[in-house]
């Protein structure tokens, strides 16, 4: 038999797949870190799924050498209850693909690495957000049918069903995303300053950043750099290295801060800007 492959996708789509789908921190904080959808013995890919009225939960994942795809629902067809997602099958789909890669002898491999290349001068396909603003759905921006192509009004057919959940959404959600430079309250309590980054600098290969905060309770802080995680700490102390920043731009970038309580009672966000330069 003559063995024929068959290239079905750019290896840069599917390499920046690969990566999205095994970036324990993306997931971070709807899937607590180091969860069911990771593994210490090798990389892990997984993307979860259900269907409208939950009749159906997937969750879909693999390494280099396997893949494992697990469903659950009920055999008449009938709704799960609301709850159920398809993470709750994330433990049995851990211990499937552990047990099948070490049956088959498959040792840890890497996925290959990629190359991500865009003519796209549109910075709402990279996540970013201009947090002064009320966010709009993609449409708003885009011409799904050609990316590059900038549009000054909304031109998809689909624009208006898909801005009213948006809006809706923000107007229920908004006092938690929006904030203001330096925030303080007269709630001394929640008194917030950076003391590093400073505006004034440029920094180049690691970023020190240094906070103060009076209110003792809040003991966990997330870090975001252009509005996507990067890191958590359980100190007011932490330095970034910029490789590991993958969304990082020459000159102004944005630092947020978002603290909380160990029940994430009580969301407060803080942010800076800070300078680099290559």
């Amino acid at each position: 038999k003559q063995n024929i492959k068959t290239r079905v996708f750019d290896k840069n789509v599917a390499g920046a797949i690969n990566d999205i789908l095994s970036d324990d921190k993306s997931r971070y904080p709807f899937f607590r870190l180091n969860s069911n959808l990771t593994s210490k013995n090798r990389v892990l890919a997984a993307k979860t799924g259900t269907t409208d009225n939950r009749k159906d939960v997937w969750i879909v994942g693999y390494t280099p050498k396997i893949t494992v795809v697990v469903w659950a629902g009920n055999n008449n067809n009938d709704a799960s209850e609301t709850t159920i997602t398809g993470f709750y099958l994330s433990g049995i789909w851990n211990k499937i693909i552990e047990k099948g890669s070490s049956l088959f002898g498959y040792k840890n491999i890497n996925f290959n690495s990629y190359v991500l290349k865009t003519t796209s001068p549109n910075p709402v396909l990279f996540g970013d957000w201009k947090q002064e603003e009320e966010p709009h759905t993609i449409l708003k921006y885009i011409n799904k049918n050609k990316l590059s192509k900038q549009i000054k009004e909304p031109e998809d057919t689909q624009y208006e069903s898909w801005e009213f959940g948006v809006l809706k959404w923000w107007e229920e959600n908004k006092e938690v995303f929006l904030f203001n430079e330096n925030k303080t309250t007269e709630d001394n309590k929640t008194f917030f300053v950076f003391t590093s980054p400073q505006k004034d600098k440029t920094y180049t290969k690691t970023l020190p950043v240094s906070f103060l905060s009076l209110n003792n309770k809040n003991s966990f802080y997330e870090i975001y750099i252009n509005n996507v995680f990067i890191d958590y700490s359980t100190t007011k102390n932490i330095s970034i290295d910029f490789n590991k920043i993958k969304n990082l731009k020459i000159g102004q970038n944005l630092l947020s801060v978002v603290f909380y309580n160990k029940n994430k009672e009580v969301f407060s966000t803080f942010f800076n800007y800070f300078e680099e330069q290559q």
